[in-house]
């Protein structure tokens, strides 16, 4: 018989505002919304409950923001601020499991099976750890215990903020059963539209028609869509798993035609890149081009490469010939955007990269060693200092 597994989904309430109002305690109480200041370019990271309350969600445009709810307060986002709150989060759930695999800055699952000898039983380990980062931390998280990482999820999302909620074993389905659709992963606004037009708004009913008539409404994902409608999840927490992709992308404040900055804002972007791809370390051979215009019309432009790079050189080339080929010239940008994906990680490059150029190669170690030291502030192309008035936008990585 398999050993009944205990999987922990905790997810910080409003991470980013939590940790400003954390620093000021005055910010408590209202509306607070991070990602810009207001009147300026950008997207909304995170809100607090209150501002939520006006139809304020992450991925919404300040502008948009600042017309639902004019009285927020708007605050930049400062990505190392939280990055520094989120380590020592990771750093408490690491005392409790080996297995703790972090799904972004602010969230992750960890598997507690096994833990009982040590720590006791795993619901009463996941209130402790919930309330050591409210104790120790003064920041508030929600907590989702099953038996599968589907079904922690769920249950972690369902009574924010500061929730806990337990689904024993044996009660999953009649858990999931009530639940609107909507809860399940890749169930997304279109998808939720289709089905609901066939008269399923319950997990329960979804489970109710057969593996084929999912796969002729969705085609390949309607068998994942079956499983989870099911309950089915077999996935284990894994403690790392290698990034897929790296990218960068700038919103300008305000709408961009300048060449000169255009130019410098891609070259920033494709140093970024590349940097981030070192450290991991990691090379890529598919280029992606991101380009949005004032209207929020977006377009992405690909190019696969023959070579593995990771050096911002040839990314800016790759980049370059794209942005010749498919920029409508003189026309305004809203944002620009660079990934690289189709990577291949440390272990396969002496096979599937050929040896570099060993001079540039020194030199790139070198300028990546003085910047980590002086944090990013020590060395940058000359190129990519514009005049005071020329600037590139507020960078986001994925």
């Amino acid at each position: 018989m398999e050993p009944l597994r205990w999987i922990v989904h905790i997810d910080m309430d409003a991470f980013f505002v939590a940790v400003e109002q954390r620093e000021n305690p005055s910010l408590k109480g209202k509306c607070v919304i991070v990602g810009g200041a207001k009147g300026k370019r950008g997207v909304v990271c995170s809100a607090s409950y209150e501002a939520r309350k006006f139809g304020i969600k992450a991925g919404m445009a300040i502008s948009e923001a600042s017309r639902k709810c004019p009285q927020g307060i708007f605050i930049p986002a400062s990505g190392s601020f939280y990055s520094k709150a989120s380590h020592l989060i990771m750093d408490i759930f690491h005392e409790y499991s080996p297995l703790v695999e972090q799904v972004s800055v602010d969230e992750a699952f960890l598997d507690l099976s096994g833990t009982e000898r040590l720590f006791g039983p795993p619901v009463e380990t996941a209130r402790t750890i919930q309330q050591r980062i409210q104790d120790e931390l003064q920041l508030s998280c929600s907590v989702g215990i099953a038996s599968t990482k589907l079904l922690a999820k769920i249950a972690s999302d369902l009574r924010k903020p500061h929730g806990f909620v337990l689904i024993p074993h044996g009660k999953e389905w009649e858990f999931l059963t009530p639940l609107p659709i909507k809860v399940l992963w890749g169930v997304g606004e279109k998808t939720e539209e289709t089905i609901t037009q066939l008269g399923i708004h319950t997990v329960g009913q979804l489970a109710s028609l057969s593996r084929e008539t999912l796969a002729s409404l969705f085609g390949k994902s309607g068998d994942h869509l079956y499983a989870l409608a099911q309950g089915q999840d077999h996935r284990q927490v894994t403690p790392y798993t290698p990034p897929k992709s790296f990218g960068h992308e700038t919103t300008f404040e305000k709408d961009q035609s300048d060449p000169e900055v255009l130019s410098s804002t891609l070259l920033l972007l494709c140093e970024k890149v590349a940097w981030r791809m070192r450290k991991q370390p990691a090379k890529g051979k598919t280029i992606t081009l991101k380009i949005r215009y004032p209207d929020f019309s977006t377009y992405t432009f690909s190019h696969s490469l023959s070579e593995y790079i990771d050096q911002s050189g040839p990314l800016f080339e790759a980049v370059q010939t794209l942005w010749d080929k498919h920029y409508q010239k003189g026309r305004p940008i809203r944002l620009l955007g660079v990934s690289v994906a189709n990577l291949a990680q440390e272990s396969e490059q002496l096979t599937l990269f050929p040896q570099a150029n060993e001079k540039e190669t020194r030199l790139v170690k070198a300028v990546d060693d003085l910047n980590d030291k002086f944090q990013g502030k020590a060395v940058s192309r000359a190129s990519l200092k514009l005049s005071p008035k020329k600037k590139p936008g507020t960078l986001y990585k994925d």
